[in-house]
């Protein structure tokens, strides 16, 4: 969720921003329906609102904050194979096994208590790709720095067409990779690495 966080500081202090590179990051994406805007603005607007403050209560609960299962999945590597390697597409057994250590070790050392900041993120994120999308989209058009849109071919957790078009704005530039999935940087950082090297020296001084 960090494409929003990267482009609002490239908006408020362009000086000390060449360029960016965004890897599968949360924007607007395009809408398909002819009500969908307005169940956004309505249904949608209404559950973030409810939704944000009975997460955050429920976290209170031990049980709810208790993240054993997933820091079990990660350590155990069940997260990279089978029905869960599934939710983010590509071929996650082609991450490392140091990298898995290190995913691990973060699990280890997570504070649940953190888990309330999350879920208030997640909900701001979801408000500025499908709710408050003027506001977005705005900022997008104040950003003036290069911009390095990479995505994955099999990512199923973005809307790809919306990746394209956000792309074909003045000073961006598409990268799809091929079959990755959300996983890219960690998944093929070969190709990850290789892409950024390629564009850097266009925006770097």
């Amino acid at each position: 969720m960090g494409g929003l966080v990267a482009l609002s500081a490239a908006e408020l202090a362009p000086p000390r921003v060449s360029g960016l590179v965004l890897a599968a990051p949360t924007l607007p994406w395009r809408r398909t329906a002819r009500f969908e805007a307005l169940g956004w603005h309505t249904v949608g607007r209404a559950a973030l609102a409810i939704g944000v403050p009975v997460a955050r209560l429920a976290l209170r609960v031990p049980w709810v904050r208790d993240h054993a299962t997933l820091r079990r999945a990660v350590q155990t590597e069940e997260m990279f194979t089978g029905e869960r390697a599934s939710t983010v597409g590509g071929d996650p057994t082609l991450v490392s096994r140091e990298q898995v250590a290190v995913l691990a070790e973060q699990m280890q050392s997570l504070d649940p208590r953190r888990l309330a900041g999350t879920v208030t993120a997640f909900a701001s994120a979801t408000a500025a790709m499908f709710v408050d999308q003027q506001s977005t989209m705005q900022l997008l058009d104040r950003v003036t720095v290069p911009v390095l849109l990479l995505w994955g071919t099999d990512d199923p957790l973005i809307d790809q067409p919306s990746h394209r078009l956000h792309a074909q704005r003045p000073g961006w530039t598409p990268h799809p990779i091929e079959e990755a999935g959300h996983l890219l940087p960690i998944e093929r950082p070969g190709e990850y690495v290789a892409a950024v090297r390629a564009w850097m020296p266009s925006t770097s001084p």
